[in-house]
């Protein structure tokens, strides 16, 4: 005992103190973190596009082409080898070839702004989002073209592919001439669907915020002259009619009267048309069991899509004038989505 402080017990010796297994687990933890910058330091330096371009090279001339200090850079390139990102042969050094379509910036499967998303949200905020009272939502995220960048990217990881896929296995699409893309947003749908009929055309209805990031993205996939874009609010007016396809996707959560809005949306279609909506539901977040980070990340992220039910769904659908509707998952970066497909019924 202490005799100076009553009660104290003595301190221990720091000398004898060790740190075993229970720190090297807190340490990998780091380490863990430490990579992500590394590769975060990647997308920022544009090492990827200046192995893409300019093919391989030694570590000296890279380190110049990045104008970095040589004492630092050649120890950072290491990292990025030691990381699997680079491969190096002797002192050559090249884009891995695995990883390469997700960081050069000119690759259609460009997963950048992705990456970059992931330490956002609440990875940035903390857990004080999960206190009672607290919003567990966080900031509410603005549809800047930043942010459309991401759901973009997202989408090429299952979402789109398969979307494209079941739409081209039914029978009305490749005789579809009009497209209506509501809350097209990004515009990448769009483009997969006239990519794949080559006489369907397409107009997008988004905010007038988004609609710039839209014509850019359509320009970039030369589609200019087969998909334009308009600005206005779904809520207020669907522009024109005669459409073939009307497409709606992830724009339907939390809609306060979904029976007027679905059947004001189906007038504008062609009897016979078809009518295609991606959406989460209840049962298509997929909690993992085995990986509580990846299910904590799901679980605030499942908060902001609020639908309701599959079945009253439907419901709405075939009240609106849909007929042969068909409910199958789709792989989403966030476990599955379910896409509606309906034909409007001949009146």
């Amino acid at each position: 005992m202490d005799q100076s402080h009553p009660g104290r017990m003595n301190s221990p010796s720091l000398m004898d103190q060790t740190f075993g297994d229970g720190y090297h687990q807190i340490d990998e933890l780091i380490s863990g973190f430490r990579r992500y910058r590394i590769l975060l330091w990647a997308l920022e330096s544009g090492i990827a596009d200046i192995l893409n371009k300019e093919g391989q090279m030694d570590s000296d001339l890279l380190s110049s082409r990045l104008g970095y200090r040589p004492e630092f850079a050649l120890v950072w390139i290491d990292a990025l080898v030691e990381s699997g990102f680079i491969e190096r042969t002797g002192n050559v050094l090249r884009l891995s070839s695995v990883i390469m379509p997700y960081l050069v910036r000119e690759s259609p499967l460009y997963q950048g702004d992705s990456i970059r998303m992931a330490s956002e949200g609440i990875w940035k905020e903390g857990v004080d989002l999960f206190r009672i009272g607290a919003d567990s939502k966080g900031p509410a995220r603005k549809m800047s073209p930043e942010f459309l960048r991401v759901v973009c990217q997202h989408s090429m990881r299952g979402e789109l592919p398969d979307i494209t896929k079941n739409l081209c296995q039914r029978k009305e699409f490749s005789s579809a001439r009009r497209l209506l893309d509501i809350g097209g947003g990004h515009g990448m749908y769009s483009i997969s669907f006239c990519q794949q009929n080559p006489v369907l055309s397409a107009l997008i209805l988004d905010r007038p915020s988004i609609t710039p990031f839209t014509e850019g993205m359509i320009e970039q996939y030369g589609m200019t002259g087969r998909i334009s874009v308009v600005a206005g609010d779904m809520y207020t007016e669907i522009p024109g009619s005669g459409y073939d396809i009307v497409y709606s996707s992830h724009i339907l959560y939390r809609s306060a009267d979904m029976p007027t809005l679905l059947r004001n949306i189906i007038k504008t279609m062609n009897p016979g048309g078809l009518f295609v909506s991606n959406h989460k539901f209840a049962d298509d977040w997929i909690i993992p069991e085995n990986d509580a980070t990846s299910a904590l990340d799901m679980i605030v992220t499942r908060d902001h899509h609020r639908m309701i039910s599959d079945q009253e769904f439907t419901s709405y659908l075939e009240s609106a004038g849909l007929s042969d509707i068909t409910s199958t998952r789709v792989r989403a970066s966030t476990g599955f989505s379910r896409l509606h497909l309906g034909t409007r019924t001949y009146q």
